[in-house]
């Protein structure tokens, strides 16, 4: 038995939910219409710390050199 990881997004296909297997996979592990297959699916939860990470980067800056004051 051949074994293939695949990494992708799930897509709906009529009402169902479907991962693909690129050809290249499906190819090297003699996958074709028809043949049964066993599969386990994991789902990647990000970190809820990480995801804005790269996204606030930049956006105020804390230094209030040269602001003008009008409230003291």
């Amino acid at each position: 038995m051949e074994e293939v990881e695949v990494v992708g997004e799930v897509r709906r296909m009529g009402n169902s939910l479907a991962v693909i297997i690129p050809s290249k996979a499906a190819k090297r592990a003699n996958i074709r219409e028809g043949v049964p297959v066993r599969a386990k699916v994991f789902v990647e939860v990000p970190e809820p710390f990480g995801l804005l990470a790269g996204r606030a980067r930049g956006a105020f800056d804390r230094r209030k050199e040269g602001l003008w004051r009008d409230r003291i």
